[in-house]
């Protein structure tokens, strides 16, 4: 092969030499079976996501978590850097933070600490990550999350009118063995739009040099209030693509969507009604 890929759990061992397309072709294969390719029920919500490298692989990432069927982790991250060092701590961290939604028992800032320490303790000093990790609960109508410093996530609420940027809550991961991180709350409603993408989306230029900023992104999603999750995503990718022009994709564009719809919410709070544990309580 050209190029020679160690690591296990170990970053700093990465070593390069030339390398061909097979070799990222093979790499992009690989980083491509790390993303969602389905999208388990989960009752009350509908949810999408999807990535666009700039390159055959990228630095970005994304994954939904379901939990019993009823909650939904959600996690979107940005790597720094582009190629295959990116690629290779991306398909890490993803696996390290599967196995935390395994065993952290809901404590999403706790999760992200060991993530930290993880990321620091094992990949190069060059290396670090944004990263936004949500819980989703339609039943208790909360969004819980962490934010490492990641692009600011938006809560466009049912009426459209109104819109929350959900800011950073902690450091970048990876530069410090001390970062510390710190969950929020916040109350969602049905047709509420959570939008969580990396700043490949809201950084895109035109060829004169004007960018999309955040407030393109959510005009594309006001135009279309009634749009299933799916064609949210693939419509804001579409309308990137549109203003962009014939200008190069410089960056790695991901998003997720989740939308906490009111048929199967309801349906949902029924099915949880007829429970013994919820009769009795």
């Amino acid at each position: 092969m050209a190029f020679v890929v160690w690591y296990g759990m170990n970053y700093k061992n990465i070593r390069f030499s030339a390398t061909t397309l097979a070799d990222l072709t093979a790499a992009r294969d690989v980083q491509q079976h790390f993303l969602p390719s389905t999208f388990p029920q989960v009752r009350g919500l509908d949810y999408h996501g999807v990535s666009l490298p700039v390159d055959e692989v990228g630095g970005d990432f994304f994954d939904f978590i379901p939990q019993d069927g009823r909650r939904l982790l959600v996690a979107v991250g940005d790597v720094a850097g582009h190629g295959i060092g990116s690629a290779i701590i991306v398909s890490g961290l993803q696996a390290f933070l599967c196995n935390l939604a395994a065993c952290s028992q809901g404590d999403l800032a706790g999760a992200v600490r060991q993530l930290n320490l993880h990321l620091w303790r094992n990949s190069p000093e060059s290396f670090y990550s944004t990263l936004f990790y949500a819980c989703v609960d339609p039943f208790a109508r909360r969004l819980d999350y962490v934010s490492a410093a990641h692009e600011p996530a938006l809560l466009i609420r049912k009426n459209r009118h109104r819109v929350l940027r959900l800011e950073g809550t902690g450091p970048v991961l990876g530069l410090s063995e001390r970062g510390a991180y710190a969950k929020r709350s916040v109350r969602i409603e049905e047709g509420d739009i959570l939008l969580i993408f990396t700043d490949g989306v809201p950084d895109a230029a035109d060829e004169r040099g004007r960018v999309l900023r955040t407030e393109g992104v959510v005009e594309i999603l006001r135009r279309h209030p009634d749009c299933s999750a799916s064609a949210l995503a693939q419509g804001v990718l579409k309308a990137i693509h549109d203003f962009t022009g014939h200008t190069a994709q410089s960056d790695d564009r991901t998003l997720a969507v989740v939308r906490l719809s009111a048929e199967s919410h309801e349906a949902a709070i029924e099915e949880r009604r007829r429970e013994p544990a919820f009769a009795m309580a």
